[in-house]
Parts: C-alpha cells; structure tokens; sequence
C-alpha cells in the first residue's frame, strides 16, 4: 500500500475529525436486520454468470474514510 501524500492524509484527517465515527448507533440499528453472511461472495444469475462479487467491496475493510463508505461498512459485516 502506498502512503498518502500529505495533503490526502491532511484531508483525511480533517474529514475524522468533523464526522461522528465514534458513534456506532447506525451499526447497530443495520445489524438488527442482519441475517446471514454468504460463504461464497459471488451471486449469479440463471446461467452461472458472476453478476455481483461481495469481495469487490473487500477494499471498505479498515478504517472509513467518508460519510459515504462509513454507510457502506454498514452494509460489510
């Protein structure tokens, strides 16, 4: 993995620290409906295709770094 420049980790940062991440409400109420996680990450269709691949979204693992992929890791057990 290559390291941010420092104007991305400097971005960063000021996004960490205008955001509530410390709050994990949203978590919670999104796992109450949790039923299952998939073994096989790959859905298919009627034929066999991958149509959507759940590793895809491997790369959310770790620490969020937007409003948009911390509702994202809502979605990623």
């Amino acid at each position: 993995m290559v390291a941010p420049t420092p104007s991305v980790a400097t971005a960063h940062q000021e996004v960490m620290d205008q955001l509530p991440f410390e709050d994990r409400s949203d978590f919670e109420r999104a796992s109450r409906g949790f039923i299952a996680t998939r073994e096989d990450p790959g859905i298919m269709d009627d034929e066999g295709k991958v149509i959507m691949d759940l590793s895809w979204f491997d790369f959310m693992e770790g620490e969020a770094i937007s409003g948009w992929l911390r509702k994202a890791d809502m979605l990623v057990p």
